[in-house]
């Protein structure tokens, strides 16, 4: 689990997670990684599951404004010691397992509402970046729907990665320095 890495990286590490859907799901922390915080956010983690829409904008709204964008000691060490960190398993679609991706981040999306949320994707991740690095993680989804193009595109330079399951991307966030003395 990536929180342990984290964890055993650095007990000054501090993490904040927030989870989304079509709807923001969990919004917790910053948290110094104890013992004690570390079970709590592990377990944490272990109940989040896929399902009920992708909407990556509302996950990168809420770690700006409710966490970046703050000027409390939490958030304050610098874009180079700051890392947010979305991790997706999809495309985004407007809600639910059934309905259909966006269309294509590397073309105009279909319907004025599909450009909308690309633009609001794009335009938090750039808020994001103001402050932090932005690590993107395609987590076993394959090229849903040009889902990779769009991570790719949103990331800070050489922070996206596509990964066939969770226990890749302790290895990755070690190879890119990310678990060493940041806040996360």
């Amino acid at each position: 689990n990536m929180v342990y890495e984290l964890a055993n990286a650095n007990d000054q590490n501090r993490v904040t997670l927030v989870g989304f859907t079509k709807t923001l799901k969990m919004d917790v922390g910053p948290y110094y990684l104890t013992p004690d915080n570390t079970e709590y956010l592990v377990g944490l983690v272990n109940k989040i599951s896929t399902g009920g829409g992708t909407r990556q904008d509302i996950g990168l709204k809420t770690a700006f404004q409710n966490h970046l964008n703050n000027s409390s000691e939490s958030f304050n060490r610098g874009v180079n010691n700051t890392y947010t960190i979305l991790i997706t398993d999809g495309a985004p679609v407007r809600s639910g397992n059934d309905a259909p991706a966006l269309g294509n981040a590397n073309s105009s999306p279909t319907t004025a509402e599909n450009g909308e949320i690309y633009g609001q994707i794009k335009g938090w991740a750039n808020q994001v970046k103001t402050k932090s690095n932005l690590m993107t993680v395609g987590l076993g989804m394959k090229d849903v729907t040009g889902g990779h193009s769009l991570l790719n595109q949103i990331a800070s330079a050489g922070h996206f990665c596509a990964l066939d399951d969770a226990e890749m991307l302790v290895k990755e966030m070690v190879e890119m320095g990310i678990s060493d003395k940041k806040t996360i």
